[in-house]
């Protein structure tokens, strides 16, 4: 029977219609299509297939694909992928700028530098369309590389901006700034696969200053590079998210620096967000669109915004300066800059056509350096116009991370520490600061008479004149004498010279005088700010401080939760006297152990003390529950059967930090225990609405969930092909000849082999096996069938443009698992010893 389905091959039955489906083209994107095949491993990843419709005049309905992955040659666990969207109606003019005019596939890219993907468009299978020509129905990309990029930790802190010190609280609604919410525009444009996004360790951050555009928004930036290096680990990032709009700008941020801060408005604070921590990184203001579509992958911006998952090409990049959050995506050369960034792919940073402002590039990564002895912090304002200086943090305290030098081409302050007469310690900056403006005052006041007042005019690319500065290096020499005078110089008019100092300290001959004055632990009367809390873990520290000098004190109350390392600042850079403490939303109090720590500063002397030790019982504090938000998918998302869900979920506990893995377990109320993780996938839900669980578990086996609806729709899978590419092609006149099947090898259903890129008019000879053999031929390829039996079953001779395709009804009769090997080898002078070889090819009989 089997020699007769090859002798029929001969014969190809003809065809009834003139339709033709192919696959155009295929965008990989994981936020937008990278030029340079920038990819990132385990990160959501769409493949749109754009396809062709010919020998029809109408578009086509009821058309499905397959995607398969194949990395190093071998077809990954999760592959076959099924579409998102199909079967889906394939148009005669499809637009990129139409999500559901593509075939698309969801996936979580595997880690791999030899990674295939093909597409093959309606499948053979009961729900196939009828079409004339099914072997131009594969697509494969080229080899992809899909590369491990680091996953970077932003603490947030959500901005209390009362000037009366903490009596009428004035801070962001939680919901609008959590995981989930406040990262989503982040989470979507920057090739992490994940961020470490999370509270800081305090609810707050307390900030009775001004937030005017911009020395405000920078003097809080300083404040909260102090939060960061007296936080115990340093985390990668700090951003303050203030209460609603501010005043004339979106955010600012520390260009290359530790710092930024934004508003909290609901329809900007997401892309303020990624483009001030975007200028952390280095990043300047551009001018450009996007010109091709991006796509939110995950959809995460569906929250609170509403946006669509498909970006059109008019929208803005979102390092464009003044945009809300629907005005903005990412463009593909920011993409392929971030991608090559230090703090992602660990390389120095290389910079592209629209980054910004001339000459200015992305610098490569600060890494926080170990240091556990004295350090000393000193933050300022610089007015670039005039020259002023002044100083706003001045702190001496243990740990933090010393500043490294800016390159000399770069630099444009020098701080010069001095200790008894002699210099230890020299430190070149580059400050800059990088304010997003919304409505700028064109005629906006020149700074005052101090040369620092809000409201300055901005300078040629749009900056404010007035920027920050930070440095932190240590605070004695290696004797232990302590630092007695900084000095802080501007570049003068050329790379090797300095103006004299605009900012000098010097310490004076007294050191503050700090002590407790309220009776820790006790809690507060039921008020304002305690109604709703548990009131034994809400109580007020206060203190009083003097200073012989007659300096000016700023306090640091800090809060150690096991009296050790670990450091949760409470309040910073503020002249306020007493603060009201919640330990209920902190760092579980390790009994016993854990106490209170006051820093009081006049400059260059900084007084520090602990208050007694604190006891859990008596406070009614000891470990918290984690943190646990579903970020993707969002409730009442629908999906199609068989396609792949993502999941992704934030996870973080105040005593363990970052939770992963099985700390994370993810449930269906109809299927049951689904994986384990902060990102995983899954395409084997049921039909039907299920109520999906991520359940968070800390180390002392506390638990918090969050959950999502998800509609699983009812659809006809495409069926899976039996035919799989065994390779061991040999090339000839027009390269490797390649050979496909199609057909579902049903008995009595059309199946064909199809011969391309091979010689034009040349005798092929086809070797049949029923099993692989791989034996090295004399014509110097691979001979993949076992040709005993059945052996060399038929010549015939190739077409005018190399081409062969032969085609009959397969036998009925087979058993399940019956398998056929095939392979052509063709007459060609231009092969090594005369003959070219198509790959193998092996069906299965369903």
């Amino acid at each position: 029977m089997l020699l007769a389905v090859i002798a029929a091959l001969c014969v190809a039955p003809g065809a009834t219609a003139q339709l033709d489906l192919s696959v155009d083209a295929l965008e990989v994107t994981q936020a937008i299509e990278s030029p340079n095949a920038l990819h990132t491993a385990g990160r959501s990843t769409m493949v749109r297939a754009t396809l062709l419709v010919s020998g029809s005049a109408t578009d086509v309905s009821g058309v499905d694909g397959v995607l398969r992955l194949f990395v190093g040659g071998v077809e990954a666990p999760e592959s076959p992928v099924y579409s998102t969207n199909g079967p889906m109606v394939a148009r005669l003019a499809p637009s990129q700028e139409v999500l559901d005019d593509t075939l698309n596939f969801v996936f979580l890219a595997p880690t791999s530098d030899d990674v295939v993907i093909t597409v093959a468009v309606n499948p053979p299978g009961p729900n196939a369309v009828v079409e004339v020509d099914t072997s131009n129905n594969l697509a494969s990309t080229a080899t992809l590389d899909f590369a491990t990029r680091a996953v970077p930790e932003l603490a947030y802190a959500p901005i209390d901006n009362d000037s009366s010190g903490g009596s009428n609280p004035n801070a962001p609604d939680p919901a609008s700034i959590e995981p989930g919410v406040g990262d989503n525009f982040l989470q979507g444009v920057f090739p992490s696969k994940d961020w470490f996004y999370h509270r800081i360790d305090a609810p707050t951050k307390l900030w009775t200053g001004s937030l005017q555009f911009s020395s405000g928004g920078t003097t809080l930036n300083n404040s909260l590079v102090v939060d960061a290096n007296l936080m115990v680990p340093i985390p990668d990032r700090i951003y303050g998210f203030a209460p609603g709009a501010l005043p004339g700008y979106n955010g600012v941020a520390i260009l290359n620096g530790l710092a930024a801060m934004g508003n909290g408005e609901p329809s900007r604070l997401q892309r303020t967000c990624a483009h001030e921590i975007a200028h952390t990184f280095g990043f300047q203001h551009t001018s450009s669109l996007l010109v091709d579509p991006g796509i939110d992958v995950e959809h995460h911006l569906a929250i609170t915004e509403s946006l669509p998952p498909l970006k059109p090409g008019t929208l803005a990049d979102f390092m464009v300066a003044a945009l809300s959050t629907s005005e903005a995506w990412v463009s593909h050369w920011n993409w392929d800059n971030l991608s090559n960034h230090a703090a992602f792919a660990g390389a120095p940073a290389t910079a592209a056509p629209g980054m910004g402002a001339p000459g200015m590039k992305p610098q490569p990564e600060p890494k926080a350096q170990p240091w556990r002895g004295p350090s000393l912090i000193v933050t300022g304002l610089w007015n670039r116009e005039s020259g002023v200086m002044e100083a706003t943090d001045v702190l001496a305290f243990t740990g933090g991370a010393l500043s490294e030098p800016a390159p000399a081409s770069a630099a444009n302050l020098r701080v010069r520490a001095w200790a008894g007469g002699s210099l230890v310690r020299e430190v070149t900056l580059r400050a800059d600061a990088a304010p997003d403006c919304t409505d700028p005052p064109s005629d906006a006041p020149v700074a005052g008479a101090d040369g620092l007042a809000d409201g300055g005019a901005r300078d040629a690319d749009g900056h404010h004149p007035v920027t920050g500065f930070q440095v932190v290096m240590p605070a004695e020499t290696p004797a232990g004498a302590p630092i007695d005078r900084v000095e802080v110089a501007a570049r003068g008019g050329s790379s090797d010279d300095w103006a004299a100092p605009s900012l000098v300290l010097t310490r004076s001959a007294a050191a503050p005088e700090v002590a407790f004055t309220s009776a820790v632990g006790t809690p507060l009367a039921e008020s304002p700010l305690t109604t709703g809390r548990v009131t034994e873990r809400v109580f007020d520290v206060s203190w009083t401080g003097s200073d012989a000098d007659g300096d000016a004190l700023q306090y640091y109350l800090v809060y150690r939760p096991d009296g050790g390392e670990r450091r949760v600042p409470v309040m910073s850079s503020l002249g306020v006297t007493s603060m009201t403490v919640d330990l209920g939303d902190m760092p579980g109090l390790m009994d016993g152990h854990g106490c209170f720590e006051l820093y009081a500063s006049d400059g260059l002397n900084t007084t520090r003390i602990e208050s007694a030790r604190l006891s859990a019982p008596n406070l009614g504090v000891g470990n918290n529950a984690p943190w646990v938000e579903i970020m993707t998918p969002d409730d009442g998302r629908q999906s199609r059967f068989g396609a792949t869900a993502i999941l992704h979920s934030s996870g973080w506990d105040l005593e363990d930090r970052a939770l992963t893995g099985a700390s994370l377990e993810w449930a269906s109320d109809l299927d049951g225990l689904i994986g384990t993780g902060r990102l995983l996938s899954t395409a084997d839900l049921s039909v039907g609405t299920h109520v999906i669980t991520v359940t968070a578990t800390d180390s002392g086996a506390l638990t918090s969930s969050d959950t999502a609806s998800l509609v699983v729709l009812p659809r006809d899978l495409p069926t899976e092909s039996p035919w799989r590419n065994l390779g061991f092609g040999l090339a000839g006149t027009s390269g490797e000849p390649q050979l496909v099947g199609t057909g579902d090898l049903v008995g009595g259903n059309p199946m064909s082999i199809d011969l391309t890129d091979a010689r034009a008019s040349a005798p092929a000879f086809l070797f049949v096996g029923f099993t692989e053999l791989y034996f090295p031929f004399f014509y110097g390829g691979t001979l993949v069938p076992d040709p005993n039996p059945p052996g060399l079953l038929h010549v015939v001779f190739t077409n005018a443009s190399g081409e062969l395709s032969l085609g009959t009804n397969w036998p009925g009769g087979l058993p399940s698992g019956f398998e056929i090997v095939l392979q052509y080898w063709i007459d060609d002078p231009a092969a090594p010893f005369g003959y070219a070889a198509s790959n193998g090819l092996k069906g299965t009989t369903p």
